[in-house]
């Protein structure tokens, strides 16, 4: 048994100890005779029976190549596929209603599923990115460019259907449905501090009005918050930016948080 046993009356996945293949039978078949490999001991042709030229003709119209011999129209038979060279076993009676290679199906389906290239172009283009791929799918990231800074990113489609993963330096974001530069949208830059270990600790950010970042912090971390200034989220960032550029000869690094006893921002 491959497959997990539901009643009687469901098909389970099995695999033929003897020759290795696979196929699916309900305990009620199983206890009414059915005990027996298709492939090992396949079950007499009907009759009349399908004469072995005109079923070769049916599989290579589905662009199928016999390789097994042909034993009725329910047992399964070795093909490969013309088009992809996987191995597959269909029914011959099975051809008569649906396709052939299941492999190629499966890759047919991916591609109807698949964003169109042209509309790709579209949302990337929307965002303020100059399209370089190439594209594969919605959750594998995509070479790209900025048209603004020339920044190089990678966003995956999915990021920027969802409102982010566009250029951060120019902050191209999805804002009620269409996407807008930073410059057009709402920010903030804040100070929030708080307590770690017994010591005290002042922190930089940015976020975009209606985020919830503030709140997320006070909620999640008990922060205070020391000071608050709104502008444009370009701005907001371009300030960060620089306060930390400004503030990195004077520590280990480029850091946005420091202890309360040392300079602060």
């Amino acid at each position: 048994m491959l497959g997990t046993y539901k009643n009687n009356h469901t098909p389970v996945e099995l695999r033929c100890n003897a020759c290795g293949h696979t196929f699916e039978r309900s305990w009620k078949s199983y206890s009414l005779g059915a005990v027996h490999c298709p492939k090992c001991d396949p079950p007499p042709p009907s009759r009349p029976r399908t004469a072995e030229d005109e079923v070769r003709a049916r599989f290579l119209a589905k662009d199928l190549l016999m390789t097994g011999p042909y034993q009725g129209g329910q047992v399964p038979v070795d093909a490969v596929c013309l088009h992809c060279g996987e191995p597959c076993s269909p029914r011959p009676a099975s051809l008569f209603y649906q396709g052939g290679c299941r492999a190629c199906g499966r890759r047919a389906g991916a591609d109807k599923r698949r964003t169109p290239i042209d509309l790709v172009r579209q949302i990337f283009d929307e965002c303020g990115l100059q399209f370089i791929g190439p594209y594969v799918d919605a959750t594998t990231k995509t070479a790209a460019r900025c048209r603004s800074c020339r920044t190089p990113v990678a966003p995956k489609l999915n990021q920027l259907l969802n409102g982010s993963g566009g250029c951060r330096p120019c902050g191209y974001t999805k804002q009620r449905g269409s996407w807008k530069a930073a410059h057009q949208v709402p920010g903030l830059l804040y100070l929030i501090d708080f307590d770690l270990d017994g010591e005290r600790f002042r922190k930089i950010g940015i976020g975009k009005v209606g985020s919830g970042r503030l709140e997320y912090w006070r909620s999640t971390y008990l922060v205070d918050v020391a000071q608050v200034v709104h502008a444009s989220f370009a701005a907001c960032y371009e300030a960060e930016r620089a306060i930390i550029s400004e503030r990195a000869p004077s520590v280990s690094g480029s850091t946005e948080t420091n202890r309360m006893n040392t300079p602060s921002w």
